[in-house]
């Protein structure tokens, strides 16, 4: 089973789906029962608890659990979030994507062209998608002196990076998808789903979410480094964080970090995205939370980061 992504052509758009694409009929065999379907069908609108899809649809619970566990094994269906209830383990469950796609063989033919693939990329930002469009605001730091530290923000172009590759994973946005970040302090936007560039110190959203972080920059002194939960600490000038999570502020919203120690650090997040994310998105099976480390290195020697590594990831 592999992510793809469906274009479909309807007069003169070109719309894109996000679809699971199998080389074999293990889905075809879950799919040709009628319950299966009525779960994917109460899962269209919004993610549900098994028990809640059990009630909606007047079913018997265990039945319901029964071929929820057969389509999470498809990868039809995924969990975005857990909670203990009672004691109990309750998984809230989500579409992994708008469809499914089965091919009969294998493809023999290989592109004439030099392709990149953008599979993990667009699946670790499958939460800004609705409706074949970015849903939510790139969030990058005021570039005028601005709050306690009365910091400048350097690192705000790295969004057009960014912007460029994600465009290839959605249509165009419904709205003007890029804020400072005292933009969306005065607009009180902190229920959407956010894209935060930059450091704690430049970017003042990161500073806010900073304390619901597993692995964050250490407080109050940020210029100090990223630490994690067993206490290893990263302040390497080309160090960064990529960390996503619910959003604190409305759990059905997401919030990605992409921040360095310093700029540069930022600048090596940024590119271990755009132009390595097979690599550097390997760990990220589509957890609601998940961090990971990233180091930048100046490999040709002309004084810029062109190369990164991850030093650690966090799948939690």
């Amino acid at each position: 089973m592999d992510d793809a992504w469906l274009i479909v052509r309807d007069q003169n758009r070109s719309l894109q789906s996000s679809t699971k694409l199998f080389f074999e009929g293990t889905p075809a065999k879950v799919l040709a029962n009628k319950i299966s379907w009525k779960i994917i069908g109460s899962l269209e609108a919004k993610p549900k608890y098994a028990r809640e899809i059990a009630k909606e649809l007047s079913l018997n619970e265990q039945s319901v659990y029964y071929h929820v566990k057969k389509l999470l094994e498809c990868g039809i269906i995924k969990v975005v979030e857990e909670q203990s209830i009672r004691g109990a383990n309750a998984k809230k469950l989500s579409l992994s994507g708008d469809g499914v796609s089965i091919l009969f063989r294998k493809p023999s033919k290989e592109m004439q062209k030099p392709y990149i693939s953008n599979g993990r990329l667009c699946r670790f930002f499958d939460d800004f998608l609705k409706d074949n469009a970015f849903d939510g605001y790139i969030v990058v730091g005021s570039p005028e002196p601005h709050g306690p530290f009365r910091a400048v923000a350097r690192d705000g172009h790295y969004a057009a990076q960014l912007s460029y590759y994600l465009g290839k994973c959605s249509g165009h946005p419904t709205n003007f998808f890029v804020r400072l970040d005292t933009d969306i302090k005065a607009e009180k936007l902190y229920n959407e789903n956010l894209i935060l560039i930059g450091g704690p110190i430049t970017n003042l959203l990161v500073s806010e979410v900073n304390q619901y972080l597993q692995v964050k920059f250490i407080e109050p002194n940020y210029w100090s480094g990223i630490v994690d939960k067993e206490g290893n600490v990263f302040s390497g000038e080309t160090d960064a964080l990529i960390a996503k999570i619910r959003n604190p502020f409305d759990r059905d919203r997401c919030v990605i970090v992409i921040a360095g120690v310093r700029h540069q650090g930022t600048k090596s997040a940024i590119i271990g995205l755009t132009e390595c994310s097979e690599e550097v998105l390997r760990g990220y099976n589509g957890q609601p939370n998940y961090a990971l480390i990233i180091k930048g290195f100046d490999q040709d020697g002309d004084g810029k980061v062109d190369y990164t590594e991850v030093l650690k990831s966090y799948p939690y």
